[in-house]
């Protein structure tokens, strides 16, 4: 394979890791002549460039790591190429420094604050985010769960929520625990100062806890927790993410497929250098594409959008929504689109000191 066939290969995110290899084994070849190993090099100087800029997956740069030190091996063996060592090393230095950042796992800190529903309820603590890719561009080979699984998937939460539900502590239950932890704070004054250096991390949080159950029954009656526990087993309840539903298979139908068969046609939609905001890619021509309604519009290609509109409503960009053909979440859209302009309006209206009575 030549190298500008090659360089074809990198420039494009399906091909780019089977291009490297590719490119490892041919200056591997020992029978290759001085200019053409070269040339290769010269390619490897490309691959840094667009590991870099486009290409931040931790199996690309493991590749043009194993590239990288190919290259340099070859470099140290010819007398004519060892001008390329300081930019080879500098390459593989950056790609091991990458590498090695992605493996270590930053620790979590120990001294974050819980929240009232953490201490009050037992709650778990928050879950951190899956990758960031996840929102994107793995989405595109993500299986599209049928309606059935859904409701499945529904069906088998109702019973878990409805048990968290029974697990909410009484108001009595509460005091009760405000009275098991003053006998425990009592107890814990009179021991030395050695101990209380010594004190774990269990006794450190039911004395947390112990200062906010006092707080709350000293300032709060009796009714008022009742509300504020119900308020709570609610937020509990709806801690989960909504999950938007597919955009309608109307609207996906409608959006006209604009192929890029000239230069006027590929300047309609940005010209030269707009790229793809799912696969990063640049537009070419003969390429075809589809527009959102965003507004300015954005630009798609149609085996990128497509899979993303099968599972979200949204604009992969601005997530502005399309409609969908799930008549619920449709009404708690409009629902909620209807109380913000209520609340938009009462705003309003106190500050210009509208609706005030004497």
């Amino acid at each position: 394979m030549t190298a500008a066939a090659l360089k074809q290969r990198l420039e494009k995110k399906a091909t780019f890791e089977a291009a490297v290899k590719e490119l490892k084994a041919q200056i591997q070849d020992p029978s290759l002549p001085e200019p053409a190993v070269a040339e290769l090099l010269q390619l490897c100087s490309r691959v840094a460039t667009l590991l870099k800029t486009r290409y931040a997956n931790p199996a690309f740069f493991r590749a043009g790591l194993d590239l990288f030190k190919v290259a340099i091996a070859c470099a140290s063996a010819t007398p004519a190429l060892r001008q390329w060592l300081p930019k080879l090393s500098s390459y593989a230095a950056e790609a091991h420094a990458f590498l090695s950042s992605d493996t270590e796992q930053p620790e979590q800190s120990s001294s974050r604050q819980q929240t009232l529903g953490e201490l009050l309820l037992g709650l778990p603590p928050p879950q951190e985010s899956a990758s960031h890719l996840s929102d994107a561009g793995l989405v595109l080979d993500a299986p599209v769960p049928t309606l059935q699984q859904q409701q499945q998937q529904q069906q088998q939460q109702q019973p878990e929520q409805a048990a968290e539900a029974d697990q909410v502590p009484t108001v009595d239950e509460l005091l009760q625990r405000l009275q098991q932890h003053n006998a425990q704070d009592h107890s814990t004054d009179q021991q030395s100062t050695q101990q209380q250096q010594g004190t774990t991390q269990q006794q450190q949080q039911q004395q947390q806890e112990a200062v906010m159950l006092e707080t709350l029954a000293g300032q709060l009656p009796r009714a008022e927790l009742e509300a504020l526990l119900e308020r709570l087993t609610e937020d509990a309840q709806q801690s989960a993410p909504s999950v938007r539903p597919p955009a309608s298979k109307r609207t996906v139908a409608s959006l006209p497929i604009i192929t890029l068969n000239s230069t006027a046609a590929l300047d309609s939609v940005g010209g030269p250098g707009t790229a793809c905001p799912v696969c990063m890619h640049d537009l070419q021509l003969q390429e075809q594409v589809q527009q959102l309604p965003c507004d300015p519009k954005h630009v798609f290609h149609v085996e990128c959008l497509q899979p993303w509109l099968q599972q979200d409503n949204s604009c992969p960009v601005c997530r502005r929504e399309l409609p969908t053909d799930d008549h619920v979440y449709e009404a708690r859209k409009e629902r909620q689109a209807a109380e913000d302009e209520d609340r938009r309006g009462a705003a309003a209206a106190l500050s210009h000191n509208e609706f005030m009575y004497v």
